[in-house]
């Protein structure tokens, strides 16, 4: 980028992180405050100014992890956060706005040179003293597809008084700005200078990168579109205006894109991540022989229907393996070990959940004698989807790889059995479903995204989302026949209508 106009970068950090229940920007990582590790990244990458939005309010601990850096790093009051996320990027923009002369109308300086400090004065930052919102403001309207300039945006779309906007000819000032979320402590220095090289292809038009189909972070926002920016209110997201401006996005496989830190569960799971994975890129693993997913099939026997392979003999729970079942713990550290995606994790644990629930009450009611079972449940259920990431990015079977990673990864068979055949079980069904396979099976189908609902409700969902086709809609109806079939054998041995069942406290109850 040494021949490419330098970007300014906006470090979002003024939110109250209300989901994790304390300030989530100080907690390390590698022996590194999250928030210090994003700015590092935007200093590597060769952004400056960086502008770090703050509270008035912030925390001595979070100011000392945003110390020791050099006049590029600039701390911005963002008096009106407690409004929302908006108005801590508009504390960013217009910081940004101030610090090049080229945003001035009648400026004499052709660079954009580095800022010492940044007072909060009311142009830069906003009032000093936020108030209450105003209920009947409501929230601004939405922004309208805006034609690339040719020149100067119109008056009208900028902001008001003596500022103007760069042109993208030439003409000194940055092109834009480059906008990342202080959460994001796996963002590296490489992704932010591709996103940057990537925006700089086409200034005019804000950028980001695009994994797996999830869009992601950080943002470039061209100059272009501050004004409308700078409209926005409370915590009306940028969506709409990255649309409106034409939002270009960089395909990547990097996963710290999409991968933020809400929860302490997050948090935990990528403080326990092998230090080797920082990109967070999956690891195919060496082996892929699929032989151990079922025993030597002697006493097994072959479907009629010569389309399928032979009926699979399902692992015994009375076979004691020497593998260990992987806990809770063992379970999320890979999924950070192969990179899954934050949604498929929400998924995942609402499958665990519903697995879980049907093993207690078979445990409950002496229906099995193997107690580990609820284990096993929890296991697959929680790895059920742990390849669906890789492939959703590469291609190929998501229970096959999985399956392969399971075995590879904890050795443990049962449980890389009921990933390999979670999605559909196409044989006659046993007399007995109260395996982790038919409780995985069963659960992932009462999972939609990260909410438990019924099978009815499910295949509804499926039909919109997948029945585009007469053949589509056929094989749908019939995972739907299936699926009920399985739901009124697995309600007879638990003693149970689970059709009319949902899962609180970690218990089957009736729905409401």
């Amino acid at each position: 980028m040494a021949d490419s106009p330098r970007l300014p970068a906006v470090v979002l950090a003024a939110g109250f992180s209300r989901r994790m229940g304390r300030c989530k920007l100080t907690l390390p990582l590698d022996g590194e405050p999250l928030v210090r590790r994003v700015v590092r990244a935007a200093l590597e990458a060769g952004l400056a100014p960086v502008f770090v939005t703050l509270r008035p309010d912030a925390s001595p601990d979070l100011r000392a992890a945003l110390s020791g850096f050099d006049d590029r790093v600039v701390l911005v009051p963002a008096p009106e956060a407690h409004r929302g996320q908006a108005e801590s990027l508009k504390a960013g923009i217009r910081s940004v706005m101030a610090s090049a002369p080229a945003y001035t109308r009648g400026g004499a300086s052709t660079e954009y040179g580095s800022v010492t400090t940044r007072a909060s004065a009311p142009d830069a930052c906003g009032p000093e003293n936020g108030t209450p919102p105003d209920p009947a403001q409501g929230h601004a309207a939405p922004v309208p597809p805006q034609p690339l300039p040719e020149g100067c945006l119109p008056a009208s779309d900028g902001p008001t008084g003596s500022d103007a906007f760069p042109r993208s000819d030439g003409l000194p000032g940055p092109p834009g700005v480059i906008v990342l979320l202080g959460d994001q402590p796996l963002v590296s220095a490489k992704l932010v200078r591709e996103l940057a090289a990537f925006f700089l292809e086409a200034p005019d038009c804000p950028a980001a990168p695009v994994c797996g189909g999830v869009r992601g972070h950080p943002v470039a926002l061209p100059a272009r579109a501050f004004g409308a920016a700078l409209r926005l209110k409370g915590d009306e997201g940028a969506r709409g205006l990255l649309r409106a401006f034409g939002l270009r996005l960089m395909p990547t496989n990097d996963t710290a894109a999409i991968t933020d830190v809400d929860t302490r569960e997050a948090y935990e799971s990528l403080r326990k991540r092998p230090l080797h994975v920082s990109a967070r890129k999956a690891p195919m693993p060496q082996s892929t022989d699929q032989h151990f997913i079922t025993p030597p099939l002697s006493s097994g026997r072959h479907y009629e229907n010569p389309a399928l392979p032979p009926l699979p003999q399902l692992w015994s729970l009375d076979h004691r393996e020497e593998a260990p079942i992987p806990d809770e713990a063992a379970c999320r550290a890979l999924w950070t070990r192969y990179a899954m995606f934050a949604h498929i994790e929400r998924h995942s644990e609402r499958v665990a959940e519903v697995a879980v629930a049907l093993a207690r009450r078979a445990v409950d009611i002496g229906a099995t004698r193997h107690p580990e079972l609820v284990k096993l449940a929890l296991a697959a259920g929680l790895l059920h989807d742990i390849a669906k990431s890789y492939t959703v990015q590469y291609g190929g079977s998501h229970a096959q790889i999985g399956a392969s990673w399971v075995i590879d990864s904890t050795g443990n068979h049962k449980v890389a059995q009921a990933v390999y055949h979670h999605v559909e079980w196409p044989w006659p069904l046993p007399d007995d479903l109260l395996h982790p396979v038919f409780l995985v099976i069963y659960a992932d189908k009462r999972a939609r995204h990260d909410e438990i609902v019924t099978l009815d409700e499910r295949y509804e969902d499926l039909l919109v989302r997948y029945g585009k086709s007469e053949q589509s809609r056929i094989a749908i109806q019939r995972g739907w026949e299936h699926s009920k079939t399985i739901e009124r054998v697995l309600s007879a041995q638990l003693e149970f209508p689970l059709h009319e069942s949902t899962v609180v406290g970690g218990g089957l109850v009736p729905r409401a």
